[in-house]
Formats: structure tokens, sequence, C-alpha cells
């Protein structure tokens, strides 16, 4: 085969390919039609209608063609109205009509010359005439006046003489649209992002707001003083001009002298709003349309007057300084690249690094914490002020120098954002808050804060360095030795944590754990100073903790059992504040001075004992006492039940107190020593087993002191008698056995 045949076959390949793809993507398939056979339209497509022609009730012949988006592409609901005049059109309508074809049903078939010209019908005055044209081919029918059977109307196709459709009454009432049903709604042509200026013309309280480009910031202009305008407040504004929409339609082609019986000749509001690109827009508000919550509105030049919602009055209402910028900065978090702040004639500069992280200029070896840097930008970002205050007398208010400022260097050259932050004013911090005040980047305003802003601005390197302070890993701490409230020693013996002082019980791990992290890798609340002075408290420290790690083996030998072993102490000192968080270092360290959290420390001042510290073996038991406001009951065991010993008990009751001291656990420790606080208990319990009472030995002894003061807590103090600690158990027990001793209610 030569060369030509083959690209001859090959052209005559394609232009097939192109014809069945041009033609038969808007045909339908033979499922797809099968799938329709009981429709009026069985092959229409009406993605692929190209035109519309619609006569109804008012006699008004309207044509609406869809606009091309591009040359052979046709984009969906972009409709116009070509007459009776040229009109926008509103496609979701449009788009109902062409649905409503599309679904229509045929209910019954009548099949006859001449049935058409029938009077029942009402074809020969139709109700609905109209069109729809479809890759070039126009489909005409009409719609009778008459009424069928039920809701019923009778509808006729051109060009299928001899048949008639019954078809659901309501498509009459879907196809019977004027010209105001179908056009756009919209006064405004497409959005209004690109606007670069707005104005709102009224006596008392004139709007300004401009920017430079539709990516800018706004800026708002009072009392001659421009300063940053809120993006969200301009955003709603546009948002609600562009939206505005016709309720009903009033008049097309009105000229200037015809306004003034709608009251737009002096309009209430008139909102002028200039665009980079396209034609300025003048939405015009004037008096009250008839009926309740509408409006007359039109947009200047336009000479459409409509009635719409009389919110949008309320929008152009809004006074002017709500459109001013309460936020400090306005800025993306992660945009910033450069953070410099300054107070009190120092100053620091954080970076970003290639990691996204921070870094502080001139001390890379300084860890910085992300979260302290994630602070200070939220604050400014999400602190609002209560006040706006425009001017230059405003400006001259402020007068000393600033108390702290700070620099947002954006990232690829997209410049810095400036604010300077000052102390109070006595006056305004005597009406309400702080009375802080600040301004931006040399605008002519001040902002005036509740807020404490100057908390979060420090020119300190501890302000933002990582709050951790890393002694060594946590799982190779193998021994701690506790001072202070709760003095306490404790080792890992056979793999496990156990209390050797000042007695030697079971532990709780998991508390031995979290004290053996919290010396490992100190957790900061903040750092305060990079040395102690005298009110940290140091001198007569509040609690000691100090965490001996295992040794690296050397020579084989086990880890731990080497010299070398590494060793760090934390010291607690003095309260810092009201929350009852305390200042700390490490002792030898580097001398920073911390801060930790109540919760934290409350973890090195009471005993690190087991949980099961006063359990029982209750199947073991076969007589317990019970004691408490000088009340007593004994109980036996006979079998699986308890039977109280002269006196009236309920033994299913009292066998499930008594099973339960098998599972009692302790929510803390309290103190080591002597008992303090159980000289008259809340509650005794004695518990025998037989080897017990086969021997004649005394019993264990369960003492339960005073309710703790922490009401959330809900516990009873609590000792084992013989063991020189207190602890905390839960108070339901407790509560439900000396309830056991109370008198029955009288009758």
């Amino acid at each position: 085969m030569s060369n030509r045949t083959v690209i001859a076959l090959v052209a005559v390949a394609a232009a097939l390919f192109a014809f069945i793809y041009f033609y038969d993507r808007g045909q339908m398939t033979s499922g797809e039609l099968e799938s329709r056979k009981d429709r009026v339209f069985v092959e229409l497509k009406i993605d692929s209608v190209d035109s519309l022609e619609l006569q109804g009730g008012t006699g008004q012949k309207i044509t609406l063609v869809r606009k091309a988006k591009a040359e052979g592409v046709v984009a969906d609901d972009e409709w116009r109205i070509e007459a009776p005049k040229k009109l926008a059109a509103d496609g979701a309508a449009v788009r109902e009509v062409l649905s409503a074809l599309d679904f229509l049903v045929k209910k019954r078939v009548v099949i006859g010359a001449g049935e058409r010209d029938k009077p029942q019908y009402g074809l020969k005055t139709p109700a609905i005439s109209a069109s729809f044209t479809m890759g070039g081919v126009k489909t005409s029918f009409m719609v009778g006046a008459g009424e069928g059977s039920g809701e019923t109307v009778y509808l006729a196709v051109d060009g299928r003489p001899e048949e008639l459709y019954a078809v659901e009454k309501e498509l009459r009432d879907s196809l019977d649209k004027g010209l105001d049903d179908l056009r756009d709604k919209h006064l405004v042509d497409g959005s209004l992002d690109d606007a670069i200026g707005i104005e709102i013309a009224r006596a008392a309280d004139p709007l300004k707001l401009t920017r430079a480009d539709k990516t800018g910031p706004w800026r708002i202009e009072r009392g001659g003083a421009e300063m940053l305008a809120a993006d969200d407040q301009t955003a709603t504004l546009l948002a609600d001009v562009a939206g505005i929409r016709a309720e009903t339609f009033v008049a097309d082609g009105a000229v200037d002298s015809g306004l003034a019986q709608y009251g737009l000749d002096a309009p209430t509001h008139r909102v002028s709003i200039r665009r980079k690109a396209g034609a300025a827009v003048e939405l015009l508000l004037g008096k009250p349309c008839p009926g309740e919550g509408r409006i007359y509105a039109t947009i200047h030049g336009s000479g459409t007057i409509a009635c719409v919602a009389d919110d949008i009055a309320a929008s152009a209402a809004r006074p002017a300084a709500r459109f001013a910028e309460t936020r400090p900065l306005v800025f993306a978090e992660d945009e910033i690249e450069k953070i410099v702040v300054s107070r009190g004639g120092a100053s620091i500069a954080l970076e970003r690094d290639a990691d996204k992280g921070w870094l502080a200029a001139g001390h890379k070896d300084v860890a910085i914490d992300p979260e302290a840097v994630a602070e200070v930008l939220g604050t400014l970002r999400g602190t609002r002020a209560k006040d706006v205050l425009a001017g230059a007398d405003a400006v001259a208010s402020l007068g000393a120098a600033p108390a702290a400022g700070i620099e947002l260097v954006r990232e690829a050259g997209g410049g810095s954002l400036k604010l300077e932050v000052f102390a109070a004013d006595p006056e305004i911090k005597a009406e309400a808050g702080t009375g802080q005040r600040a301004r931006r980047d040399r605008e002519d305003g001040v902002l005036v804060f509740d807020a404490d802003l100057l908390q979060k601005l420090s020119a300190d390197l501890l302000a933002y360095r990582e709050r951790r302070v890393v002694n060594g890993p946590p799982d190779d701490v193998v021994a701690l030795q506790i001072e202070g409230p709760a003095a306490q020693k404790l080792e890992i013996k056979d793999g496990l944590w156990r209390l050797t002082a000042p007695l030697e019980v079971a532990t709780n791990a998991t508390s031995a754990r979290d004290a053996a992290r919290l010396v490992a890798e100190i957790e900061v609340e903040r750092f305060v100073a990079a040395q102690a002075g005298p009110a940290h408290g140091f001198g007569a420290p509040y609690a000691k903790a100090a965490a001996r790690f295992a040794a690296p083996a050397k020579g084989g030998a086990d880890a731990g059992t080497g010299t070398g072993e590494k060793r760090a102490t934390l010291e607690i000192g003095a309260i810092a504040s009201a929350d009852g968080s305390r200042f700390a270092r490490v002792a030898g360290g580097d001398g920073l001075v911390f801060v930790l959290k109540k919760e934290k420390i409350d973890l090195l001042t009471r005993p690190l004992v087991a949980r099961d510290l006063l359990e029982v073996e209750a199947n073991d038991l076969v007589k317990i006492a019970v004691s408490a406001n000088g009340t007593q009951l004994t109980a036996m065991r006979e079998g699986e039940e308890w039977k109280a010993l002269g006196a009236a008990a309920d033994p299913a009751q009292l066998k499930r107190l008594f099973g339960e001291l098998g599972a009692i656990r302790t929510i803390r420790g309290e103190a080591f020593g002597p008992a303090a606080g159980f000289e008259s208990p809340a509650l005794r319990l004695e518990l025998w087993t037989q080897k017990q009472l086969d021997a004649n030995a005394k019993p264990a002894v369960l003492l339960f002191g005073a309710k703790t003061a922490d009401v959330k807590e809900g516990g009873y103090t609590a000792r084992k008698e013989g063991l020189a600690v207190t602890v905390v158990v839960p108070a339901r027990l407790v509560d439900d056995l000396i309830a056991l001793l109370l008198p029955p209610p009288a009758a």
C-alpha cells in the first residue's frame, strides 16, 4: 500500500471521527431513547438547546438565546434575552422552563386528524405558544387554554398533526412567563471584586474607602485622616451591592427626570463604586415600595427601576466607624519571615529558617519555641481595639515615645507592617480596661485596647526560647531523691520503680515515671530570668528533685554500674503567681529561672505510693467490724454470704460493700509520717482472715479520716494501721459504709 493511500485513509478516518464526535455527542443512545419513550420531547437534551421562544398570557413573545462562551463552546445557563428587548436572562428561570419540558410525560395520547381543532382542547387560541432550537432544528409547540380531565391540559407539537398529548396542568404555569420572570434579577452585572473605591454619600457620616488595586488593603478616610479599613466589612458591603436583586421591576428606560416619583432624585443612600477596569457602579436607594420591607432602587444610568429588599439600606447605613480595622495588624501567619520586637532599649529579631522554624538573630544555638512566636502573632491578629480615634489630635495625644514596637517583615518582598504600642492613657484607663494605645505604621489614628498588648511584646530572648529544659532521656532515669513536703527516695529494682525511703512499699509506676520525666525533660511554663535573685526563693527551696541517670555500659559492665553516672537536680522556689505556679531552676545548670505549673510541682510534693496500697483480699475475709459515729457493726461470712451479728442489715448490701473492699484504690498520696487527723476517724474497718481468727491475731485495720477540701476530688484521707503514709481514696465506698450504720428512717 502506497504512502499516498495510507494518508488518504487516515484523513477519511479523522473526518469520520470528527463527524461522529461533533454530531453524535448531541444525539441520544438507543438506551436513552428507550428510557424516555413516555416523554413528549423524547430527544430533548436541555444542555444542547440553543434558543427558546415563549409567548404566554401577556401576549408578549420572548426570545432567549444561549450565550457562547467561546467559538463552538456553549456555557450552561449563560442566557440573554434578545426580544422584545435585549436583557440579561435569569439562567435559573430559563433552566426551570427547560426542565419542565425535559420531564414532560404523556399522560394520554389523542390520535386523529383534526383533533387539535376541537374547541375542548383550547388550541385554536392557545394559552402558550413556544419553541426551542437544538442543533439548528426548531421544535414548535403550543399548550391549549382548555381543561382536560382532572389536572391535565393538552399540548400539540408542530410536525405531529395527528397527535395531541394530555400533560400535567402545571406545565402551563411553568411556561407562562413574562419578561420580568425570565430576566436577570441582579441590578449589578457581575461581581465587584475589582472595586478600588467606595463612597457612600450621607450628610452626617459619609464613608470613603480606597485601595490601590484589587488585591491591596482598603483604607478609610475619616475627618481628613486615613487609616486601615476592615477587609471583612468592606467585602460584605461589596457583596451586598453586587447581590442586590429585584423583587419586582417597576420601569425600564427611565430618565433622570422620572426618578422623583420613586424618591431616587434625592436618594436616601447613594453608593458609588469605582472599579479598576469595569464601569463604575452607582446604586441609588429611594423611598419605600408598596408592601413591607421593600424600597425603590436603581443603578444610575441603567434606566431600570426595581423594588428590592430594604436590607440593602441597612447595609449602606452602617456607620463609618464600623469600617475601621480594629486589629492591630492584618496578615497571614505563614507569610511572615521576620519579626523584630523592640522594648526598653533592647530589641530581638526572629527569623524563619529553611524548615519554616524560627531562629533568633545572633543566638543560633538557642532553640526557639514556635508556640511562643505564634502567641505573639496570634495576639496581633486576634486582638480587637475597643475604639479607633482618627486624626492628628489623637496622634498628638500619644505624647511620649512608645513603650514597645514590633515590625513584621513579609516574605518575597511583600514589605513590612509596623506597630507602636504606648502606655495606657490614665483618663481612658479610668473609663474601662487598660486603655492601652497603639499606632499602625505612622497612620493618622490611634487604636485603644482593653487587652494588654505589652504583655506579649518582649525583647528578651527568654520569652521566645523553647520551653523545655532537657537534662537527659527520661527512660534512663534509675533513681529519684525528692526533698520537701514529701521527702522520699525511689529506685528502679528488677525493672520496676520501688519506694525505698522513708518506707519500702510499692510505687505508683505511672507517677514515678512522670516524676522522672519532669526532671529529665522539664516542660517550662515560661522563662523569667537569666540568673536567680532573692525573690525566686532558692535560698530555702520549697522542694528539690534529684535524678540519677544510668551510666553508659563500659567493658561489658551493666549499664548504671560504672563511673560517670549523670545527675540532674530540679530546685523549686517561691510562688510565682496566684495559680500556685512556682519559680524553678536546674541546680548547677546555666542559671536560667523558669516557672513550673502547680500540677507539675504537686507531683513532687506527695507520696508516690501505689494505688492499691490499701487493697485487701476480699475473698479471704471472714469477719469485718465497721465503726462510725460511735456505732459498730460486726459481720461474719457464712459461705458466700455475709450476716450481721446482733443487728439488722441487708445481706446483699453487705456482700456488695465488702466485696468492693478488694478493689479500693487511692486517688493520690497525701503525706508520710505519723497519722494526723485520725484521732476520731470517720470510719474504722477491722478485717480478719480465717488464719488470723484461728491464731487469735490482730486484724488488719483501715482508718478513714476527714473528707478532703477539694470538692471535685471527692475523697477521704485514709491509712492502713502500721503503715506510715496517708493517702486519699474515693468517697463513695466510705460514705456507703458509714450509711450502713445509720438508723433507718422513721416510719
